[in-house]
């Protein structure tokens, strides 16, 4: 597992960033770096609103089977929940088997 870090940037900023991995990849240098970035901060915290975030914390420390098990166990409605599980897996924060694809999450918002 790895660490993924939360970064405000622009999108000039953010192909520069992927244009050097890229480079560095090329090179054959072996890293491995993730990150997600947001062009504003409004769109980070609308994109991890306080229930997602919930969601995150929880199966940081716990195995789920189901999104109705998830539910249950945060005491939330079942949509809701799937729905936010629904979107935190498209944008690769939670896997299928709803399981974090990383150990930590760092945001540098400045």
């Amino acid at each position: 597992m790895t660490d993924v870090k939360l970064e405000i940037k622009t999108i000039d900023e953010t192909m520069a960033q992927f244009k050097e991995a890229w480079q560095r990849a090329e090179a054959g240098e072996d890293f491995e770096e993730r990150t997600i970035a947001f062009e504003s901060y409004d769109t980070m915290i609308k994109t991890l609103t306080s229930a997602r975030y919930d969601i995150l914390k929880h199966l940081s420390t716990h195995e789920v089977k189901s999104i109705r098990a998830l539910s249950k166990e945060l005491g939330k409605d079942y949509k809701n929940v799937h729905k936010d599980v629904s979107f935190l897996k498209q944008s690769g924060f939670v896997t299928e088997e709803l399981r974090l694809p990383f150990d930590h999450i760092t945001a540098n918002v400045i």
